[in-house]
């Protein structure tokens, strides 16, 4: 090769490097899809997370539009608010809980670059339970001190504490309880490990029983005291990727993102298929039993669960609460 030849292959390796700068330099766009919500029953507040990292907050009853004063700049792959509902911790890139009323600095509660798929209080709030880009169970004091861990689990699987704050049920491709004070198994909820992932997890206290939806397309129940499979809904051709119980009933919402809004009653076995309600987000229910649910426009939606019409809207972008 000539230096001529050389000289024009340097100069295009110069200005390929130099876009490669570019675009890697450039800032995200934002990302307006609502890809979490959480509601507080005990403050009656909601909260969104839009796919560019950004939290809103608002009143459900009306009385002001969302506001925010929170952003994870990796994204967040959960929500969650503490049980008195005054704070609101995220996982993502480390977990960090931080006021949703003022501009603060969230506290972190792990750091170092790892990635957290879920976060979830125990019901006084004193502790958090996660796992683990490396699959570990992780429960961690909110006021500090060192973690308690238990291995293991599918990685960003899905983990909620029991009513008695001892013990956590966690899903991914083997689902199971552990004793959170030993960090030991206490049971396996299936007789082997499952080929689809399992996941997300609820708990109905009320009946004694947990739920986790998995990516066959059905829910299955166990019963908290002999850790015996009680109950199954039918299977569907979407995932099971988010769930929520309707207060006060055995009605459950569940839906795969960007997929139509299923229906199943853990009493009756009655199904209902809402077919023209989608959801990019997870679901969650109000203190009066309304549906949320979230679109790719920035949009939280608010459905009679009864009646299946669009009650309310809130738009996240747009007002003056925006950031």
């Amino acid at each position: 090769m000539n230096a001529k030849a050389n000289i024009a292959v340097a100069a295009v390796a110069s200005v390929g490097a130099a876009v490669v700068a570019y675009v890697a330099m450039r800032p995200k766009p934002p990302d307006p899809r609502v890809r979490q919500i959480a509601v507080s029953l005990a403050s009656g507040r909601a909260a969104a997370a839009l796919g560019d990292g950004r939290v809103f907050t608002w009143p459900l009853d009306g009385s002001a539009e969302p506001t925010t004063n929170l952003r994870a700049a990796g994204g967040i792959d959960d929500l969650q608010f503490t049980p008195d509902g005054g704070r609101i911790a995220v996982a993502g890139d480390g977990i960090a809980i931080g006021t949703w009323d003022r501009k603060t600095v969230p506290e972190p509660l792990r750091e170092g670059g790892e990635r957290y798929g879920m976060v979830s209080f125990n019901a006084l709030g004193a502790r958090v339970a996660t796992v683990s880009g490396k699959g570990e169970i992780l429960v961690l004091p909110v006021a500090g001190g060192e973690p308690a861990a238990m291995c293991c689990a599918t990685i960003y699987g899905d983990v909620r504490w029991l009513p008695d704050g001892k013990h956590v049920v966690s899903a991914g491709h083997w689902p199971a309880v552990w004793n959170t004070a030993s960090g030991k198994l206490v049971a396996r909820l299936t007789r082997e490990r499952e080929f689809m992932t399992m996941g997300p997890v609820v708990v109905l206290a009320a009946r004694n029983e947990v739920l986790i939806g998995s990516q066959d397309g059905g829910i299955r129940a166990w019963s908290l005291s002999d850790f015996r499979q009680t109950a199954s809904s039918p299977r569907t051709p979407d995932w099971v990727e988010t769930m929520a119980v309707r207060p006060g009933t055995d009605w459950i919402a569940y839906a795969q993102r960007g997929r139509s809004v299923r229906w199943w009653n853990r009493s009756t076995g009655e199904r209902r298929d809402w077919a023209a309600v989608r959801t990019e987000s997870t679901l969650a229910f109000t203190s009066l039993g309304r549906l949320l649910t979230g679109t790719a426009d920035g949009r939280v939606e608010e459905w009679n669960a009864d009646s299946g019409e669009r009650t309310r809207e809130w738009r996240l972008l747009g007002n003056p609460g925006v950031q």
